[in-house]
């Protein structure tokens, strides 16, 4: 779960990226692709399950393409990753 504000991405090509992977970054599997057009005014809400991929070598990244420029903002906040056993 995180919360999310995209600011100023002005193209289809402005993009962020969150992926997770369950070996250790061996493989990626997209979770959320956050792209342009868009604005949001206030923050969002996302939420996954990425209970599939829970083990000792369990990665999470967010990453951003070339195209994101100077001015192109994703703000992330309030991540947690919550675990039931």
């Amino acid at each position: 779960t995180f919360d999310y504000r995209r600011s100023r991405l002005d193209d289809a090509a402005d993009r962020v990226i969150i992926e997770v992977s369950g070996d250790g970054g061996g493989s990626w599997n997209t979770l959320a692709d956050f792209r342009g057009p868009d604005n949001d005014t206030d923050y969002l809400t996302a939420s996954y399950d990425i209970s599939s991929f829970i083990g000792p070598n369990t990665r999470i990244r967010f990453i951003s393409n070339s195209y994101l420029g100077k001015q192109d903002d994703v703000f992330f906040d309030n991540v947690q990753i919550t675990c039931t056993p």
